[in-house]
């Protein structure tokens, strides 16, 4: 991205010195609705007349597969508060699932959700927690990196569906004027880590790997040699309620893959990784081999299948491989 470092509020611009430039066709005004739904299509395009020489690992299109480190991660869930809990308690199939703590579940016809419980009075909401769950996830993977909580130099892309929108409903009803700074996980990583290179990706569901995909892409044009990508949201009563009211039947538990899939329930958490270049070394928990995203507009909420395929296998070329090659 051109320009100084500095707290954006959205996706970078495309870089026009690399190879990769993000392609957008067909997507809406802002002022349109159909912008909220992901209408339009977006797109790798190659920049150079040679694919075999690219700017980083790609992956895309014969070049070099995909391989970014991921040297550190950190989790805050329902389940556990760092990322050993949270994945000692999916080994023992715990859940988070609880029923709501948050606020007054009397309106509702779904009573549960899957809540971080760290309030410190019991059904007595708070504000800044996703803010909160977020510092803590991208220290956790500071740590795990090995490298110190500052961030001065360091991009931080940050994907989340509902930001502090908690905040901002519970100032609301307690009759509070709330700064849109307090809003704003930017101002939150300034303060804490000296973050000067701040984006805030809002794209629904798909935030972070939204989030993850511009950190390889900072990575590929050389633009950094470390990011920090995150997710976070906390649970709100607006979006619970509007759920509440869509889905047909309240759901008991979420089990996408299940024949009897009831729909959708909400939750709690945050989520960090640091991504460094493979030839840097160091120490990694595994690495990125490719991400992929399209947007066929088929449908407002309903996945296409044949889009899905598609973005399955973007995913194959950018790592070098087969379908046969996954387990």
């Amino acid at each position: 991205p051109a320009g100084p470092p500095g707290d954006r509020s959205g996706p970078p611009a495309a870089a026009t010195g690399g190879r990769w430039q993000v392609v957008a066709r067909g997507l809406p005004a802002p002022s349109s609705p159909g912008l909220a739904s992901g209408r339009g299509s977006v797109g790798l395009a190659d920049r150079s007349e040679e694919r075999h020489d690219v700017a980083g690992n790609c992956g895309i299109g014969g070049a070099v597969p995909m391989s970014w480190l991921i040297a550190g991660t950190g989790a805050v869930a329902s389940v556990g508060g760092s990322t050993d809990e949270v994945f000692a308690a999916l080994r023992a199939g715990h859940s988070g699932l609880a029923p709501l703590r948050g606020f007054d579940p009397a309106k509702y016809r779904a009573r549960c959700a899957y809540e971080i419980d760290d309030r410190p009075v019991p059904g007595a909401d708070v504000p800044g927690r996703a803010t909160g769950w977020l510092l803590r996830a991208v220290a956790e993977a500071l740590a795990g990196a090995g490298l110190p909580a500052d961030l001065s130099d360091v991009p931080v892309i940050v994907g989340t569906g509902l930001r502090e929108l908690r905040t901002a409903e519970l100032g609301w009803r307690a009759g509070r004027r709330v700064d849109p700074a307090e809003l704003h996980f930017g101002t939150a990583l300034r303060e804490r880590f000296g973050a000067g290179w701040t984006y805030t990706v809002a794209n629904a569901c798909a935030a972070s790997v939204c989030a993850l995909a511009l950190g390889c892409d900072l990575l590929a044009a050389h633009a950094a040699d470390t990011v920090v990508v995150a997710g976070a949201d906390a649970l709100t009563e607006s979006m619970f309620g509007l759920l509440d009211r869509v889905q047909l039947e309240p759901p008991d538990q979420v089990r996408p893959f299940d024949a009897d899939r009831l729909g959708t329930l909400l939750g709690d958490g945050a989520v960090a990784v640091v991504l460094r270049r493979a030839e840097d070394g160091g120490p990694a928990a595994a690495r990125v081999r490719g991400v992929s995203m399209n947007c066929d507009a088929a449908h407002p909420t309903a996945p296409e299948p044949h889009g899905i395929a598609a973005a399955i296998r973007l995913a194959h070329e950018q790592a070098g491989v087969t379908a046969a090659d996954i387990d």
